[in-house]
């Protein structure tokens, strides 16, 4: 992986946080740019924001030593790999240009705030993030656990009715984080129902044989069961990531995310990777 967007709040981010950003960028070893969240800004960060603006990596190679402006924690790990830094993300809805420029990355990673019962709220920002992003979202909500090493990435689906184009999407982000991809059947009544049987033929035939990015696995669960128990759900997948595809490109500030692997991953505190249709 080349380069990731970072969209996080400079001063309020949580350790957790700024943990996962590390932890992702020292295992791709991407070069990254850093989007401040926060509404105020200092008088440097207003001064580097005219630097932003020239869209020159000339200007900024004179500045003295950009990785200050980064929150404590993350400064020392990014000497090397800031890449065309913009430091207000309220500036960046002001310019088309700069908003193009930090999207056109291999994946973006959005700091939240907390997942409430329905869903992740979003804001102007991350509504308009969404809607135009071609690449992964990895959204780390300010609760999210601290990161340990990375096994499983969960996507809960009805393999019947899923495209390769989405599996395989999800298994290039796995290779990336070195970990494997868990696909997690859902459907009322299960595979059982159907057929044992048919339901391992489909899935190797449509998905194990055709995807060679990273590990695959299968598992069956009920629908009914995930909305009953899906604090036993995760139990049972201990996902590391859970991932969902956004069909709406239309959302804007105050709607709501909403998906299986939102209710997992508010429960157990993780990361949820979201790609578009």
């Amino acid at each position: 992986m080349k380069n990731i967007s970072h969209f996080v709040n400079f001063k309020a981010a949580s350790t957790s946080v700024l943990q996962w950003i590390t932890s992702i960028s020292k295992i791709t070893e991407a070069k990254s740019a850093f989007c401040d969240t926060q509404l105020k800004q200092n008088a440097k960060e207003k001064q580097l924001n005219l630097v932003a603006e020239t869209d020159s990596s000339e200007v900024y190679s004179k500045q003295t030593n950009l990785t200050t402006l980064l929150p404590e924690l993350l400064q020392g790990n990014f000497s090397n790999q800031i890449h065309y830094p913009i430091f207000n993300a309220q500036e960046i809805l002001k310019s088309e240009n700069n908003f193009k420029q930090v999207l056109d990355t291999q994946l973006i990673i959005l700091n939240c705030s907390y997942i409430d019962d329905k869903g992740i709220k979003l804001d102007t920002l991350t509504s308009k993030i969404i809607n135009k992003a071609k690449c992964p979202i990895l959204f780390l909500p300010d609760d999210v656990q601290e990161p340990k090493q990375l096994k499983n990435v969960v996507y809960c689906t009805d393999i019947r009715f899923t495209e390769v184009r989405f599996i395989r999407a999800f298994g290039q982000v796995a290779k990336h984080l070195n970990c494997d991809l868990t696909l997690a059947h859902a459907s009322d009544s299960g595979i059982p129902d159907l057929d044992i049987e048919y339901g391992k033929q489909l899935y190797k035939d449509c998905f194990a044989g055709r995807i060679s990015d990273c590990k695959m696995n299968l598992e069956n669960l009920r629908r009914l069961d995930i909305q009953k128990y899906p604090d036993l759900i995760h139990e049972y997948l201990l996902g590391d990531v859970y991932s969902m595809i956004n069909k709406n490109h239309l959302l804007k500030d105050g709607d709501y995310l909403e998906s299986v692997a939102i209710k997992l991953a508010r429960i157990a505190k993780k990361p949820i990777l979201v790609i578009n249709n």
